[in-house]
């Protein structure tokens, strides 16, 4: 039991250890160019509909490629970090199909998760420059997360 403990620990902190330097690296890069860009550190919390759990929620945003024709979506990657009882975290990456808005901007996208509350999970989501809301969904759940740009940036 205590081994199985151990390496969940090394696990989790193992992941977070590369989410921490992608965000202090966004941190350090400062406010996008654009009023508009999505890329960058987000801030926020999550919270689940269905059994209450919320939690901090930090988000750095990378493009990954820019669609060919300008009516198509382009795709970014969310690399999201979630806390759960103020001391678990977990951080988990998402590719999501981004389109700019006359105000800011929509997006989607599904990821597979792995381990307990697993499964195939859908998010859809719109925002500004400065803050974002999204949903997400999967058999299990479902909740809202709230981010906004850092202090500072």
């Amino acid at each position: 039991m205590k081994i199985t403990a151990l390496a969940a620990v090394l696990l989790l902190s193992s992941c977070a250890t590369g989410f921490n330097r992608e965000w202090r690296q966004s941190l350090a890069a400062g406010k996008p160019a654009s009023g508009k860009d999505v890329t960058g550190a987000w801030l926020g919390t999550w919270r689940s509909e269905v059994n209450g759990h919320s939690g901090k929620l930090h988000c750095v945003v990378t493009r990954l490629h820019a669609a060919p024709c300008t009516h198509k979506k382009d795709t970014y990657r969310f690399h999201y970090q979630a806390t759960f009882m103020k001391v678990f975290s977990a951080s988990y990456a998402v590719e999501h199909r981004v389109a700019a808005t006359k105000d800011g901007f929509t997006f989607s996208g599904d990821q597979i998760l792995s381990g307990i509350g697993g499964g195939l999970y859908h998010y859809e989501g719109k925002g500004t420059s400065s803050e974002f809301c999204a949903t997400y969904r999967s058999r299990f759940d479902r909740g809202v997360f709230q981010l906004k740009r850092p202090s500072g940036l």
